[in-house]
């Protein structure tokens, strides 16, 4: 099955892009909106590709979508301070400041504005599955990636893009067992905005298994044993702020009641 899309959508700026002005401390950064931000319009269109009968099954996508005035949070480099007072020093690094807004070098808060440009967004996701084993034990194995691509019109990237990814995966699931082991790669981005720190590839490998208690009523009860980042990899998301490791080797375990 094939479908094709078309859409044209608009957003009005949202409350802490025009009127940001301070400190959030979730994500370290201290973020500076505009009031005079106009409307944010895309125009878009997706071809899909769909097979969700048989043994093989295939779910994939291609989109692009075309923006005016996209609103995004930019890096800054003027050396000052937030409320723009001080001595003028572009040094090619992103300016920090501390939780009043004084510029200060190796600063707690990483100085953002929400700033708009025409830009153009592109790219691709696929997903191709076969069904090693039907019935009541079903196991299936699948692949997996996807791509997308994200520039404005001034031939600078957008920052905190997720990078390309491709995967496998192999899956298991009868009347009382349910195990997944997957591992996905993240390859290193290529398109990194300017002042914008590159984080490298990693492999993220995760393994899940789950027993399926007996129940007598419409309550269902999963005891499970589930590991994350298997191979100890040092992974740094590129669409993070704070660009800091996830948690390495995690191995847990724990029971799902659902009412």
């Amino acid at each position: 099955m094939a479908t094709l899309s078309v859409g044209h959508y608009e957003r009005a700026p949202a409350t802490e892009e025009l009127y940001s002005f301070g400190p959030h401390e979730a994500t370290a950064t201290f973020e500076r909106g505009e009031a005079d931000f106009d409307t944010e319009k895309s125009n878009s269109v997706e071809l899909g590709f769909r097979k969700i009968h048989g043994r093989t099954r295939f779910d994939g996508a291609l989109y692009a979508t075309r923006f005016n005035d996209f609103i995004y949070l930019d890096s800054v480099d003027r050396g000052l301070n937030a409320d723009g007072s001080g001595a003028f020093d572009a040094d090619g690094q992103a300016d920090f400041v501390d939780e009043e807004g004084a510029f200060t070098p190796g600063g707690e808060f990483q100085l953002v504005d929400y700033v708009a440009g025409d830009a153009t967004f592109y790219g691709g996701e696929a997903e191709l599955s076969y069904d090693l084993l039907t019935g009541p034990r079903r196991l299936t194995a699948a692949v997996q990636g996807d791509y997308v691509r994200a520039e404005l019109d001034n031939d600078t990237n957008l920052p905190r893009i997720t990078p390309g990814r491709y995967g496998a995966s192999l899956t298991y699931d009868d009347a009382r067992w349910r195990a997944t082991f997957q591992t996905l790669q993240t390859t290193q981005t290529g398109h990194a905005a300017p002042l914008e720190p590159v984080s490298q590839s990693f492999t993220d490998m995760n393994a899940f298994v789950g027993f399926k208690i007996p129940t007598f009523d419409t309550t269902r009860a999963l005891v499970y044993l589930r590991g994350d980042n298997l191979l100890d990899e040092r992974i740094v998301r590129q669409n993070s702020f704070l660009r800091v490791p996830q948690p390495g080797r995690v191995v847990s375990t724990g029971i799902d009641v659902r009412f």
